[in-house]
């Protein structure tokens, strides 16, 4: 003789568990509602009901389109503070400020500098790397241990 196995009563109450919080919270609405009563106004207007509003619950931050929208509107201005008769292959200084830990160089996006003013930086980061002032990679900056 096999017994049959019988259903498990384990699945029920979690399925109560998770309703009986929407069912608190709809209690809730409808006795604030009915401790209100129904009140006259001068006007002859009635209160709106509002429908109860359940707490969401909100996944890891790196999802919240709303945070990443906020870094992309405030990007790090390099070069609005720039001159450009400060712009000289010799300012080395300077110059880092447009080129990255990588020892690449920023866009104008990054930088917000006119095309005139980034192709002249451009030229001077390259003139400075040639003659050994700047170093081409960041490799080179963790051996020597400067930045320029």
């Amino acid at each position: 003789m096999v017994a049959e196995p019988e259903p498990q009563a384990a699945a029920e109450p979690v399925v109560e568990a998770v309703a009986e919080p929407e069912a608190e919270a709809v209690a809730e609405a409808e006795t604030a509602t009915d401790s209100a009563g129904p009140e006259s106004d001068a006007g002859g207007s009635q209160q709106e009901q509002t429908a109860p509003t359940f707490n969401r619950v909100e996944g890891p931050a790196i999802f919240n389109r709303a945070k990443q929208g906020n870094q992309r509107r405030n990007p790090r201005h390099v070069g609005n503070d720039v001159r450009i008769d400060e712009i000289d292959y010799k300012n080395v200084q300077v110059l880092s400020r447009f080129v990255d830990n990588y020892g690449r160089i920023h866009n104008r996006r990054k930088t917000r500098v006119t095309a005139k003013m980034q192709r002249k930086v451009t030229r001077a980061i390259k003139r400075a790397r040639h003659l050994a002032l700047m170093p081409y990679t960041g490799e080179h900056i963790r051996i020597t241990g400067r930045r320029g």
